[in-house]
C-alpha cells in the first residue's frame, strides 16, 4: 500500500531518501526504548552526582587558600595538600564566593553571558523545532556531546587552580547554543517518552524517570562523599566517563518522532533533507515556531498556571543546600553530601512505591487528570511547608526532619508535566516540552543566582538568616500552589 502510493511521487535521484522513513517504521517496542532511557538517565545523572559536590570542594578549596593568603598564611599547607584544612574553609567570604560562583554559572548555563543571553535563550525553542522536523535522537545526541566537552572544560579550568580566575567556568555555558542545554535534553527525554507511552501510563513512567535520576542521585552523593575524602579529583575524573557511557546507550534508542503514525507525514521528510539553499526557510520557519509556541502558551492560561512550577528549578539543585549544611551546622561537604544522600533514597521510595499506587488508585476514582492535579497540590503544599523547616531548623534532628518532609514533595514537577501533556494534542507535545525547558530557564537565570545572593547575605548575617533562601522559595511555591488550585480539569 505504502508503496503504490508513493513511489510515483519519487524520482529515481531521491529514491534514497525511503531509507530514513523504512527505519521509522521499524518500531522498537514501548518498554524497550523506555528501558533504555532509564539506563542513558542513571548515567548521565549519575556522572553529574559524582562530579557535583567534588567541584564545590574544589572550588572551595581555591579560594580558601586565596583568602588565607591575604589573611593568615601560616594555613595554607594545613590539609596536607598545599591547601588549607577544610575546617577553616567555612567563613562567610570562601562561602559566598562558592555560591556566587555557582549559582551565576547556573544562570548563565541557561542564558550565556552578554552578547550571547538572547541566542540561547530564544534557541531552545528552535531546537524543539528541530526535533520535531529532523527527530528527537540527533538532537538529544548533540545536546549530550555537548554537555561532555563542557564538564570537561570545567573540569580543565579546575585543575589549572589559582592560575586563572574560576570565573572563567562560565564561558561553558556557550555550549547551550548546540543543543539548547540541559533543559532541552530533559525536555526531549520526556517527549520520547509522550510518543510511546500511552495517557494513562505516562505519569508512572515519569515517576519512573524521576526515580532513576534520584537513585543516581543517592548513589553518586555516597560515592563523592567516599571519594571526596580521599582526593575530590576521583569522582570528577570518574564521572566523565560514566557520563561518555550514557551517550553510548543514547545510540540504541531508535527515532520516535512517527512513532505512533500510520505513515510518516511528507512533509517533515522532506524538510528533513533539506539542502544548504533552503536554510533560509527553515530560519524562517524556526522563528514561525516561536511566535506559534508563544500564541499556544496565551491561549492555553491553564497550561501557563499548571506549568508554571518549573520555574522553581533552582530548588532542586543540592548546590546550596549542600552549602548550607556544611557553613551553618559546621560540616564538611562530604557529611554535607551524605545527608543529602538521605533524602535521596526516600525520594526514591516516594516515586517507586508511593506515587504510582496513590496514583493508580486516585486514577480509578476521578480519572488520570484529576489525580494528577490533586497530587500536584498535595506534593505543593509539602515542599512549600518543608522548604520553611529547612530554612527556621535550629539543629541537625530538626534539619534531617525538614529533609525527610522535603522528600515527599517531589513529585510536583512530574505530576504537573503529566497533566500538562495530558491537556495537549500529541502533535504540540515536542512545543509544550519546549516551553518547560523555557520555563525551567527562566527559573535559572532568575533563580539561580537569587539563592545565592540570598545565601551569601544570609551567612554573611548569621544565625536563622543562613536559611533565608529556603524561607524565602516556600513562600514562592505557596504562590504556585494557589495558581494550582484555581486550575480545573
Amino acid at each position: 500500500m505504502d508503496s503504490s502510493e508513493t513511489s510515483p511521487l519519487l524520482s529515481p535521484v531521491k529514491s534514497h531518501q525511503d531509507e530514513p522513513r523504512q527505519i521509522k517504521r521499524e518500531k522498537a517496542r514501548p518498554a524497550v526504548i523506555v528501558l533504555l532511557l532509564l539506563l542513558y538517565t542513571i548515567f548521565i545523572e549519575l556522572g553529574f552526582y559524582l562530579m557535583d559536590p567534588a567541584q564545590t570542594r574544589i572550588f572551595e578549596r581555591i579560594y580558601c587558600r586565596e583568602y588565607y593568603e591575604k589573611h593568615d598564611p601560616s594555613l595554607i599547607g594545613s590539609d596536607g595538600r598545599g591547601g588549607v584544612d577544610e575546617k577553616w574553609c567555612k567563613v562567610s567570604w570562601v562561602q559566598g564566593e562558592v555560591a556566587m560562583l555557582k549559582g551565576w554559572q547556573l544562570t548563565f548555563e541557561s542564558t550565556g553571558k552578554l552578547s550571547v543571553t538572547a541566542v540561547v535563550l530564544i534557541f531552545s525553542i528552535p531546537w524543539g523545532y528541530a526535533a520535531d522536523v529532523y527527530g528527537r535522537k540527533p538532537v538529544i545526541v548533540l545536546v549530550n556531546v555537548a554537555l561532555l566537552v563542557k564538564h570537561s572544560y570545567v573540569q580543565l579550568v579546575s585543575y589549572i587552580g589559582g592560575a586563572i580566575p574560576p570565573q572563567w567556568i562560565w564561558l561553558s555555558a556557550l555550549h547551550a547554543i548546540f543543543g539548547g542545554g540541559v533543559a532541552v535534553s530533559t525536555a526531549l527525554t520526556h517527549t520520547i517518552v509522550s510518543d510511546v507511552v500511552a495517557e494513562r501510563s505516562r505519569v508512572t513512567i515519569f515517576f519512573q524517570l524521576m526515580a532513576v535520576s534520584i537513585t543516581a542521585e543517592f548513589l553518586g552523593s555516597l560515592g563523592a562523599a567516599a571519594l571526596m575524602v580521599w582526593n575530590p579529583w576521583i569522582p570528577m575524573i570518574l564521572a566523565i566517563f560514566i557520563r561518555a557511557t550514557g551517550i553510548g546507550v543514547l545510540l540504541f534508542i531508535p527515532e520516535t518522532l512517527n512513532y505512533n503514525a500510520g505513515e510518516p507525514d511528507a512533509a517533515p521528510a522532506e524538510e528533513a533533507t533539506a539542502q544548504p539553499s533552503e536554510w533560509w526557510r527553515c530560519c524562517q520557519n524556526a522563528l514561525s515556531h516561536i511566535m506559534s509556541s508563544i500564541s499556544f502558551l496565551a491561549s492555553n492560561k491553564k497550561v501557563f498556571l499548571i506549568i508554571s512550577p518549573f520555574t522553581v528549578h533552582p530548588l532542586f539543585s543540592q548546590e546550596i543546600l549542600r552549602l548550607y549544611i556544611s557553613t551553618h551546622y559546621k560540616q564538611t561537604l562530604a557529611y554535607a553530601t551524605m545527608m543529602i544522600s538521605i533524602r535521596s533514597g526516600c525520594i526514591l521510595f516516594l516515586n517507586l512505591f508511593i506515587l504510582p499506587v496513590l496514583n493508580r488508585y486516585y486514577q480509578k476514582l476521578w480519572g488520570p487528570r484529576q489525580s494528577d492535579l490533586l497530587l500536584a497540590r498535595a506534593s505543593a503544599a509539602i515542599m512549600s511547608l518543608s522548604l520553611l523547616g529547612l530554612g527556621v531548623a535550629p539543629n541537625q534532628p530538626l534539619l534531617v526532619s525538614a529533609l525527610l518532609i522535603n522528600s515527599l514533595g517531589w513529585g510536583m514537577l512530574p505530576l504537573v508535566r503529566s497533566l500538562a501533556t495530558s491537556l495537549v494534542e500529541h502533535r504540540n507535545v515536542a512545543r509544550l516540552n519546549s516551553l518547560i525547558g523555557v520555563f525551567d530557564i527562566v527559573g535559572r537565570i532568575a533563580g539561580s543566582p537569587l539563592m545565592a545572593l540570598l545565601f551569601a547575605k544570609g551567612v554573611e548575617t548569621g544565625g536563622t538568616w543562613a536559611g533565608l533562601p529556603f524561607i524565602f522559595y516556600s513562600g514562592v511555591v505557596l504562590v504556585l500552589l494557589v495558581g494550582l488550585m484555581h486550575v480545573s480539569v
